[in-house]
């Protein structure tokens, strides 16, 4: 709600308002005062200006009745030159460029808020930044390209293109580098000379060829087989950059002229002496021992038979006997006697002899250990017509068709059970039947027709299926008709050969195949790929009737023989210098480029971390370094004084350390860099006797209560009854200032009246100032002079003057 009366109680009324004033206010809307104690804070004065009594205010107030302060006026709060406007409850600060903050004391880092060195690294300082640019730019923000190709023709051997950030040499042949300046060293690059050392010289390179090479390359082999026949005792075979002598036996050495002494290196007799000669040896085998080498043991088994009744197993140097059954002993002489020893008959008496036993079976048992039931079946075939099954003490007789009985000796007439002859007459005899078939049957039982197929074969190129009273013919491929003798004409009816010229012939074709196609109908694609691998250098993919090369990276040419010059036709090399060779290329990249085609920027900053003391931005080709705050330098090692270049301490000392300071404050003064005021009032009240207390930057003061004074309200005063105002006026002579300060002390307010103004008025020239502490200091500005105390509990006043 707005209050119309400014000093006032304001009433409605029908159609508009009255104010009732305050004391010390007039006029329809109590904004015109009648003294100058209506105006506050003690120094304003109330002087009628165009006919209305207004309140002139002192320096820092201001408002109708001078009760608001003005911030802008009271400690110029807007710091490296900011523009302060004041307002209602307080004021705001224009910054200069390069500062911020509510009173424009925080410099702003354009480093880290704007990167303004667009090519180069950014130190801050207060109020400001300077840019220190990376190699190939300039300028205050390193905006601006410096052309190298101008200023310092940097291609020594080469034309040069410039860029923005740099440059680049285009070398004329036979020179390599960022420069060109490097003579391309055709030694370390292609490696020319296949087999020999290479020496390398501007614009060029010589082969010094190692032993069995020649040529300018050294890749000419010399045949040394041919030339010198080096091989004395053996065959030359000769191969690249050398030759092989395969020695015939008894001789060694490169040249087959070195007798092998076979019995000092291997010792071949294994069992016996060893005599060597040129180109050999002999052994004289020890007894037991034969063969070349006396290696072959004498087989005993084989020359003097000693088991004689087992097997011979020879060994090397004896033999083992292996005894037939019932005979024992080293060379199996000794009879057994079963008979003794386990018992054998199971179902008989045992009688030994040399070499075994036998026995006499009981009734009904065989076998050579009385185990064996007698076997009628195998014994005498008791089943005339039929199969005989034994088991213990007998047998049973499965007939055959036909038989019956016991042991299967009964025909049976099969003419009268079964009548078997479909189309035919039976006749019965032992054991079976005959039919005698009407005409046009025939088989077993007159049930099968006459086959025309196998009595005729009527089909002379196909197969003969019979049925009753005919047959049908399946002609073979080529051949038609009933009985498949016309030969069919491929060559007209179906044009078999796909690919290719087709010849018939009885009972087929032939097809002559064009180039690219086989098979029976030139239908069958011939696999280049499979059968030759023509592509030297890459896939093969074959197609019907021919392939295509599909060639590794490198090669060309319709069987990929041919190699790509990839440094002459696509300059593969981003950032290097491009060499080529069979099948391929490489690149010597330039600094602060990597991979095959020196495409891949190397990070510096995830490889070596340049940046000491900052964050590192990497870019093609190089690095940036943001360095965090107290550093600077290329890679952030440079430490900012800050004491020296900013003066961050604004009410203190300052003393550097590396990546920042420390500021040593004067007292009042706190905070990092000694800007910020000590509120003494929030912290410890030092006014004591319930006194109130005002912070004032880097002190405070104490509004003391009725009864105290001093600068803590810790001295008691005598204070007499006064009334609600005092006016106390001191005159000095006009012309001339007081010859000596004056203090003067006010005690005689009265603590149940509350202090509106105290006023006092100087006769003499003097200077206005303003007021701290209650203490009135030069210098002055005026020749009437009031002083205000806004504080209404304000006690006691010392005033210099």
């Amino acid at each position: 709600m707005i209050n119309l009366c400014h000093d006032g109680k304001c009433n409605n009324l029908n159609g508009g308002y009255n104010c009732n004033c305050s004391d010390g206010w007039t006029g329809f809307n109590c904004s015109e005062c009648l003294y100058s104690s209506s105006c506050q804070n003690n120094d304003g004065t109330c002087n009628k200006t165009n006919d209305l009594s207004v309140c002139q205010c002192p320096y820092t107030w201001t408002g109708f009745d001078c009760r608001k302060v003005d911030e802008c006026a009271v400690g110029a709060p807007c710091e490296n030159s900011g523009k302060c406007t004041n307002f209602d409850g307080g004021f705001n600060c224009s910054c200069t460029k390069g500062w911020a903050g509510n009173n424009c004391s925080d410099d702003i880092n354009e480093c880290q808020t704007s990167n303004p060195c667009k090519n180069g690294n950014c130190t801050n300082f207060d109020g400001g930044y300077t840019c220190s640019c990376t190699k190939g730019w300039a300028g205050n923000n390193c905006s601006d390209d410096i052309n190298e190709c101008q200023t310092s023709h940097p291609c020594k051997n080469g034309n040069c293109t410039n860029f923005d950030g740099g440059y680049n040499c285009s070398c004329t042949k036979g020179w390599a580098g960022n420069n060109c300046s490097d003579d391309i060293n055709e030694c370390q690059t292609s490696h020319p000379c296949k087999n020999g050392n290479c020496t390398n010289f501007d614009g060029g390179y010589n082969c010094s060829c190692t032993k069995g090479w020649a040529g300018n390359n050294c890749s000419d082999d010399i045949n040394e087989c041919k030339i010198s026949n080096p091989c004395k005792n053996g065959n030359c075979t000769n191969f690249d950059g050398g030759y092989n002598c395969s020695c015939t036996k008894g001789w060694a050495g490169n040249n087959c002229s070195d007798d092998i002494n076979e019995c000092q290196n291997s010792n071949p007799c294994k069992n016996g002496n060893c005599t060597n000669f040129d180109g050999g040896y002999n052994c004289s085998c020890t007894k037991g021992w034969a063969g070349n080498n006396c290696i072959d043991d004498i087989n005993e088994c084989q020359t003097s038979n000693p088991c004689k009744n087992g097997n011979c197993t020879n060994f090397d140097g004896e033999y083992n006997c292996s005894c037939t059954k019932g005979w024992a002993g080293n060379n199996c002489s000794d009879d057994i006697n079963e008979c003794q020893t386990s018992n054998p008959c199971k179902n008989g008496n045992c009688t030994n002899f040399d070499g075994g036993y036998n026995c006499s079976c009981t009734k009904g048992w065989a076998g050579n250990n009385c185990s064996d039931d007698i076997n009628e079946c195998q014994t005498s075939n008791p089943c005339k017509n039929g199969n005989c099954t034994n088991f213990d003490g007998g047998y049973n007789c499965s007939c055959t068709k036909g038989w019956a009985g016991n042991n299967c000796s009964d025909d049976i007439n099969e003419c009268q059970t079964s009548n078997p002859c479909k189309n035919g007459n039976c006749t019965n005899f032992d054991g079976g039947y005959n039919c005698s078939c009407t005409k046009g049957w025939a088989g077993n039982n007159c049930s099968d027709d006459i086959n025309k197929c196998q009595t005729s074969n009527p089909c002379k190129n196909g197969n003969c299926t019979n049925f009753d009273v005919g047959y049908n013919c399946s002609c073979t491929k080529g051949w038609a008709g009933n009985n498949c003798s016309d030969d069919i004409n491929e060559c007209q009816t179906s044009h078999p050969c796909k690919n290719g010229n087709c010849t018939n012939f009885d009972g087929g074709y032939n097809c002559s195949c064009t180039k690219g196609w086989a098979g029976n109908n030139c239908s069958d694609d011939i696999n280049e790929c499979q059968n030759s691998n023509p592509c030297q250098n890459g896939k093969c993919i074959n197609f019907d009737g021919g392939y295509n090369c599909s060639c590794t990276k490198g090669w060309a040419g319709n069987n990929c023989s041919d190699d790509i010059n990839e440094c002459q036709t696509s300059h593969p090399c981003k950032n290097g210098n491009c060499t080529n060779f069979d099948g391929g290329y490489n690149c010597s990249c330039t600094k602060g480029w990597a991979g095959n085609n020196c495409s891949d920027d190397i990070n510096e900053c995830q490889n070596s971390n340049p940046c000491k003391n900052g964050k590192c931005t990497n870019f093609d080709g190089g690095y940036n370094c943001s360095c965090t705050k107290g550093w600077a330098g290329n890679n952030c090692s440079d430490d900012i004084n800050e004491c020296q270049t900013s003066h961050p301490c604004k009410n203190g000392n300052c003393t550097n350390f590396d990546g920042g300071y420390n500021c040593s404050c004067t007292k009042g003064w706190a905070g990092n860099n000694c800007s910020d005021d000590i509120n003494e009032c929030q912290n410890s009240n030092p006014c004591q006797n319930g006194g109130t207390c005002i912070n004032e930057n880097g002190g405070y003061n104490c509004s003391c209560t009725k009864g105290w004074n001093g600068v803590n309200c810790s001295d008691a005063a005598n204070i007499p009854e006064s009334p609600s105002m005092q006016t106390i006026k001191i005159e000095f002579p006009t012309a001339t200032a007081p010859a000596s300060t004056t203090e003067l002390e006010l005690t005689s307010l009265n603590s149940e009246k509350q202090v509106r103004n105290i006023m006092f008025d100087y006769l003499l020239q003097v200077r206005c100032c303003a007021v701290k502490g209650g203490t009135l200091d030069s210098p002055w500005m005026s020749d009437h002079v009031l002083l205000h105390f806004r504080h209404s509990n304000f006690l006691a006043l010392s005033l210099i003057i």
